[in-house]
C-alpha cells in the first residue's frame, strides 16, 4: 500500500502540473498566433487604405495642377501679357470669376517677366524675381510645391511660343488641407511631408507633427507618386483594431479553465486505476534492490495486465544484459589494471636508465619525479629533492625569476623554454657550482610539466676551443691579407720600373748611342763596314728579343701577383663590385682586339657573333673573364680558331668563348675551377699561370649575378660559357644607385 500511495502522488504531482503547464503553453501559443494573425491584417488593411488614400489625393493635386495648366495656355491670359486694355478689362473679372477645387482662400496671380504683378485676385508680393522656383518657370519648367505652408504652382505663360509671363496659383495651408482631407470613421489619416511635418489630420493628437513613438497606434504609410515630398499615414487605435482579438482571448481564458478542471479529475482517476498493479511491480524491484541479487527475476505470468507482463520480460532481459555487462568490464578492469602496471615498470625503467636527466614538477612547481641521471647530474638523491620547489636547482639570479616566468606562460601561453625546444640554461649542483644545461620543457597539461636535460660542459668547452681557433684563423687570415698587399706594394714598385726599362731597351735603336754607333760604321770602308753592321745589328736584335721576353716576364709576374691579391679578396669577402650598363658588343670587340697579336703569333683565326644586348656587369671584372678565357684559349690552342658569340637565353645574356684546342679529359673536370691547380701541369711549365683564373672568373661572374660552366671534348676543343643578367631584366634583383650604377654585395665564400 505504502508503494501505491506513493506512486499516486508521484504520478499527481508530475503528471497535474506537466499537464497544466501544457494547456497553458496551448493557450498562449493559440493567444500569441491570433494576436500576429490579427496584427498582419490589421496592418495589410491600413497599407491597403493608405494606398487608396495617396491615390485619391494624388488625383486630386494632378487635377489641380492640369486645371492651372490650362489656364497658364488659355489666349486671355496670354493676351492679358501685352494687351494693357483687355487685361484691364477683362482679366481681373475673370480671375476673381474662377473656382478651382478644394479652395476658398487661394490667391492666382499673372506675372510678367520680372516677377511683378500684372493682375490677381488677391494682393501678394510685389515682385518675385529673385525666387529661383520664379526663374526656373520663366526658364520652361513648371513648379509644383505643396508644404506645410501650404500649396504653390507656377506654370509659363507662353507668347508667341516664348515664356513671357507666370501663372501663380497659391493655396494656403488651410485650403491644401481642406483638398487633401480624407475622412474614416474607423480609422485617421495623416498627410504630412518626408520630414514628418502634418499637414492634414483628422485626429487632433498629430496636427503639428506625427511620432511613430506614441503608444496605442497601428500606423502604415504610402508616398504620393507624383508628388514624392508627400505621405498619407493611416493609423488605427490598437484597442479598436484588436476589439475581437479581445474577445477570441476571454473565450480561449474559458476554455483553457474547463480543460484543465476536466484534465484534473482524468489524471486522479487513472492515478487510482493504474497504479495498483503497477504498486506491485515496483515492490519485486525493490527487493532485487535491497538484496542486490542480480541473479533475481520478476516472473511475468504473476501480472494479468499485459503492459506490466511486457514490463516484467523487458526488465528481466535488462537485468541479464547488466550482469553480461558486469562480468566485461570486470574483466577489462583486470587487463587495464595489468597494463597499468606494465606500462608503470616500463616507464620506471625507462627513466631509470636514460641518459639524459628527467624531471617533473607539479601544479605547485615542486619536483615529483627526478630520474638517477638527473641526481646524476645535481648530487641530489631523489628523496632529498621530492616535494621540493624546482628552484633549489637553479642559481639564484634564475631562480627570482621562474615564477614569473611560469605566471606569464599561464596567462598568454607564451614561454621563452616551454615548447620552444632545447634552451641552454644554468644549473646549480648539491655542492654549489653551476653548469651549463641544455633544457627542453613540455606541458602535460593539468599544471604539470616534464624537463628533460644534459649537461653541455664538454660541448661548450670544445666550442670555446672552436672559436679560440677561428679567432685565430681569422688574425692568421687578416696577417696574411695585410702581408699580401705589402708585398703587392713592395713589388708592383719595382716591377712597374722593370716594365719601363724593358720598354726602353725594346727600343734601343731610337738610343742616341745606337744612332751614333750607326754613323760611326756608316763612315768605315766597305770591309769593316759590312762586317761591323752585321754584329752591331745581332747585338740591337739580341737586346730586342731579351727586352721583350723581360717585359713578358715581368707582365706574368705582375699578372700572377694581382690574381693571387684578387683571390685573396674574394676569399676574405672585400673585393666591391660595382655595375653599370654594358654594351655587349663594344666590351667583346675590345676584349678580342687585345688577345688578337697573341692569337697570331699562332696563326689562329677569332670569329666573333655578339647579339646587341646590353648587361649589367662591372666593366673591369667583365674585361678581366673575358681576358681569362680568351688567353686559355689561345694558350691552349695549336690550329684552327677562337669563336666568340653572345645571345639571350632565359632573361639573361649568354656569352659564349669556343676553341678547337686539345680539350679537357672528364676525369679533370673537377680541377678547371680549383685553386692553383691545372688540368696538365706540364701546361703550366710550357704555358705559365698559377691556376687562378678560372676560379676568379667563376666568382666574379657569380658575384654580377651570373654562372659560368663549360663542355670539352679531348682533342676537339672546348667551349666555355658564362651568363650575366640582361640590362632590362624584371626578374634582376640587382638595384641601382642615384648615379645609375648598382652594386652587388660582396661575394662570400
Amino acid at each position: 500500500m505504502t508503494h501505491n500511495a506513493s506512486l499516486r502522488t508521484m504520478v499527481l504531482w508530475r503528471v497535474l502540473p506537466a499537464a497544466a503547464a501544457l494547456l497553458i503553453l496551448i493557450w498562449l501559443s493559440v493567444k500569441h498566433l491570433a494576436t500576429e494573425t490579427m496584427e498582419v491584417q490589421v496592418r495589410d488593411s491600413l497599407l491597403t487604405r493608405a494606398n487608396q488614400v495617396a491615390e485619391t489625393i494624388d488625383l486630386r493635386l494632378l487635377t489641380l495642377v492640369e486645371t492651372v495648366r490650362g489656364l497658364s495656355q488659355n489666349t486671355l491670359v496670354a493676351n492679358g501679357l501685352v494687351d494693357a486694355a483687355e487685361r484691364a478689362n477683362y482679366l481681373p473679372t475673370f480671375l476673381q470669376s474662377l473656382r478651382l477645387p478644394g479652395g476658398t482662400d487661394y490667391r492666382i496671380a499673372l506675372l510678367d517677366s520680372l516677377g511683378r504683378t500684372i493682375c490677381a485676385n488677391k494682393k501678394g508680393h510685389q515682385s518675385l524675381a529673385g525666387f529661383e522656383w520664379f526663374r526656373d518657370t520663366m526658364a520652361g519648367k513648371p513648379h509644383v510645391r505643396a508644404s506645410q505652408k501650404g500649396l504653390r504652382i507656377a506654370y509659363p505663360v507662353l507668347y508667341s511660343g516664348v515664356p513671357g509671363g507666370v501663372l501663380l496659383v497659391e493655396y494656403s495651408r488651410q485650403d491644401l488641407a481642406r483638398l487633401v482631407s480624407i475622412h474614416s470613421p474607423e480609422v485617421e489619416f495623416i498627410v504630412m511631408e518626408n520630414d514628418n511635418t502634418t499637414i492634414f489630420s483628422s485626429h487632433d493628437i498629430f496636427k503639428q507633427t506625427f511620432d511613430t513613438r506614441v503608444p496605442g497606434w497601428l500606423w502604415e504609410m504610402a508616398l504620393l507618386q507624383d508628388f514624392p515630398n508627400l505621405l498619407v499615414v493611416c493609423i488605427q487605435e490598437e484597442t479598436r483594431a484588436f476589439a475581437v482579438l479581445s474577445k477570441l482571448d476571454n473565450f480561449l481564458m474559458a476554455a483553457m479553465v474547463l480543460n484543465l478542471g476536466a484534465l484534473f479529475l482524468g489524471i486522479i482517476l487513472s492515478a487510482f486505476l493504474a497504479t495498483r498493479p503497477l504498486g506491485r511491480f515496483i515492490e519485486k524491484i525493490d527487493a532485487i534492490h535491497q538484496t542486490r541479487d542480480l541473479s533475481v527475476r520478476i516472473p511475468a505470468q504473476d501480472f494479468k495486465s499485459l503492459e506490466l507482463s511486457y514490463m516484467a520480460e523487458a526488465f528481466n532481459g535488462l537485468m541479464g544484459r547488466i550482469t553480461e555487462f558486469q562480468d566485461h568490464l570486470q574483466k577489462l578492469v583486470s587487463e587495464r589494471t595489468a597494463e597499468l602496471e606494465a606500462s608503470e615498470v616500463r616507464k620506471r625503467t625507462i627513466l631509470e636508465t636514460v641518459l639524459s636527466g628527467i624531471i617533473t614538477i607539479d601544479a605547485g612547481r615542486c619536483i615529483d619525479t627526478f630520474n638517477p641521471a638527473a641526481e646524476k647530474l645535481f648530487g641530489y638523491t631523489a628523496s632529498e629533492v621530492k616535494g621540493r620547489s624546482v628552484t633549489l636547482l637553479m642559481p639564484p639570479d634564475i631562480a627570482a625569476h621562474h615564477d614569473g616566468y611560469m605566471d606569464r606562460y599561464k596567462e598568454t601561453g607564451k614561454g621563452r623554454i616551454i615548447g620552444v625546444g632545447g634552451r641552454e640554461v644554468t644549473g646549480r649542483r648539491k655542492d654549489g657550482t653551476d653548469f651549463p644545461l641544455e633544457l627542453a620543457v613540455a606541458d602535460m597539461g593539468q599544471d604539470q610539466y616534464v624537463g628533460v636535460l644534459t649537461d653541455i660542459t664538454e660541448r661548450k668547452l670544445r666550442e670555446d676551443d672552436l672559436k679560440e681557433a677561428r679567432d685565430a684563423a681569422e688574425a692568421a687570415n687578416k696577417i696574411k691579407m695585410e702581408f699580401l698587399a705589402m708585398m703587392s706594394h713592395e713589388l708592383k714598385t719595382p716591377l712597374a720600373v722593370m716594365d719601363n726599362l724593358f720598354q726602353e731597351f725594346g727600343s734601343i735603336r731610337m738610343f742616341g748611342g745606337a744612332k751614333d754607333l750607326d754613323r760611326l760604321i756608316a763612315d768605315l770602308d766597305t770591309e769593316m763596314k759590312s762586317e761591323f753592321g752585321n754584329a752591331n745589328e745581332k747585338l740591337l736584335a739580341e737586346v730586342e728579343e731579351l727586352s721583350k721576353e723581360g717585359l713578358d716576364a715581368a707582365r706574368r709576374l705582375l699578372a700572377v701577383i694581382q690574381d693571387t691579391l684578387d683571390f685573396s679578396r674574394i676569399e676574405a669577402g672585400k673585393l666591391h663590385i660595382e655595375v653599370s650598363d654594358l654594351h655587349l658588343e663594344a666590351r667583346i670587340e675590345k676584349a678580342v682586339r687585345e688577345i688578337r697579336p697573341l692569337a697570331d703569333t699562332k696563326g689562329l683565326d677569332i670569329v666573333t657573333r655578339v647579339a646587341p644586348l646590353t648587361v649589367t656587369a662591372d666593366p673591369h671584372r667583365f674585361s678581366q673573364v673575358m681576358a681569362n678565357l680568351l688567353s686559355n684559349a689561345v694558350k691552349f690552342t695549336e690550329q684552327g680558331r677562337l669563336t666568340v658569340t653572345a645571345d639571350a637565353d632565359a632573361g639573361m645574356a649568354k656569352i659564349s668563348v669556343r676553341d678547337t684546342g686539345c680539350g679537357i679529359p672528364p676525369q679533370k673536370f673537377s680541377a678547371v675551377f680549383s685553386a692553383f691547380e691545372q688540368v696538365d701541369m706540364s701546361a703550366t711549365r710550357k704555358h705559365g699561370g698559377t691556376g687562378l683564373g678560372m676560379p676568379i672568373s667563376r666568382k666574379l661572374v657569380k658575384q654580377m649575378g651570373g654562372n659560368i660552366y663549360f663542355e670539352s671534348e679531348v682533342g676537339k676543343g672546348s667551349v666555355f660559357s658564362f651568363t650575366l643578367p640582361l640590362a632590362d631584366d624584371d626578374e634582376s634583383d640587382v638595384k641601382g644607385d642615384e648615379n645609375g650604377k648598382r652594386s652587388h654585395p660582396h661575394f662570400d665564400s
